[in-house]
């Protein structure tokens, strides 16, 4: 009979087996990422066949091994842009959990968003506010003025709240808002959502 201690590791031990800080260790729980529990003293307790899970996908470059390798056809083109490593790590682990099949590419700031969706024609551009030289406000006017990019679906992932984002000028009606940090369910949605309307469109 196997020991259950052995069955789950801490926190730190975790971000050593998965080469990631703290903090997205604990953003992974938050958001199903990882399954874990805590002590009656409030530390986690991560289940090891959880960050094993992790690791297998790593192998095969997050794409569920279950899964039969799709055709580029079939393939949700979206582009995540955030000046913070550990949230774009964070949509990478939950797009790779999601029954819709994703080819994920990232940027770092809203300068290196624009030139990649020009390049690449995303379906789904998912954009932060807050970043230095081009910020998500601005990326977001130049793509709604771009003909080629107008239609585009834009998810908005931000720290901000309702005020503060009028303070900026507020954003169309056709952007979706969620606040960080973002849950599988509410960015499944969204991809289901994109995915019904890129195939099953004209």
């Amino acid at each position: 009979m196997s020991d259950p201690v052995s069955q789950y590791v801490t926190s730190k031990q975790a971000s050593v087996m998965l080469d990631v800080s703290l903090r997205t260790i604990q953003l992974w729980v938050e958001n199903g990422a990882l399954r874990a529990w805590k002590t009656p003293g409030g530390h986690r307790r991560i289940f090891l066949d959880s960050i094993n899970e992790q690791l297998k996908q790593r192998k095969t470059g997050y794409s569920p091994p279950q899964k039969p390798r799709p055709s580029s056809h079939s393939l949700l083109k979206v582009i995540a842009v955030d000046d913070d490593p550990v949230q774009l790590e964070l949509v990478k682990v939950l797009t790779s959990r999601s029954a819709v099949e994703v080819s994920l590419i990232t940027a770092s700031d809203g300068y290196e968003g624009l030139v990649l969706i020009g390049k690449n024609k995303p379906d789904l551009a998912i954009i932060d506010l807050s970043m230095p030289n081009i910020n998500g406000f601005d990326m977001i006017r130049a793509l709604s003025q771009n003909e080629s990019t107008s239609a585009m679906k834009m998810l908005v992932i931000t720290g901000l709240n309702q005020q503060q984002i009028k303070m900026n000028g507020g954003l169309p009606d056709f952007v979706s808002v969620i606040s960080k940090p973002v849950s599988f369910e509410q960015l499944e949605t969204v991809l289901k959502q994109t995915a019904t309307a890129v195939f099953s469109g004209p």
